[in-house]
């Protein structure tokens, strides 16, 4: 009776780790999809309302700690044959969301954007 006792002790603890880390697992891959809506959207934001400009920008998104960094660098051309499009400009736009205060998390998505030369 007693060792029968103690087997399903064990069963049922290790069976609370299983579903605790899953739990665990799930909330943590949420944290993820909301940083990456986010980081999505802003991305998309990225010289519509004004002109890239190279340099870092910081913003919070206002919402569960979100926060973000973005960063634009002028785009090297390779030279394969091909010269830079007259007219055109290239940058590196990279935007990091990160969250999180005890164990801090972070998202990093880049693109290059193509606009007009000023």
């Amino acid at each position: 009776m007693l060792v029968a006792f103690v087997l399903m002790s064990v069963t049922l603890a290790v069976l609370f780790q299983v579903f605790s880390g899953g739990l665990r697992l799930s909330a943590q891959a949420g944290e993820y999809a909301t940083a990456l809506r986010l980081a999505q959207s802003q991305l998309a934001l990225a010289g519509v309302e004004e002109p890239l400009q190279v340099g870092e920008t910081r913003g919070d998104f206002g919402r569960d700690g979100y926060r973000w960094r973005q960063t634009v660098a002028p785009h090297e051309w390779i030279d394969g044959g091909l010269a830079q499009p007259a007219g055109l400009d290239a940058f590196l736009v990279t935007l990091e969301v990160y969250w999180g205060e005890a164990r801090p998390r972070s998202l990093q998505l880049t693109t290059l954007r193509v606009v007009a030369s000023r």
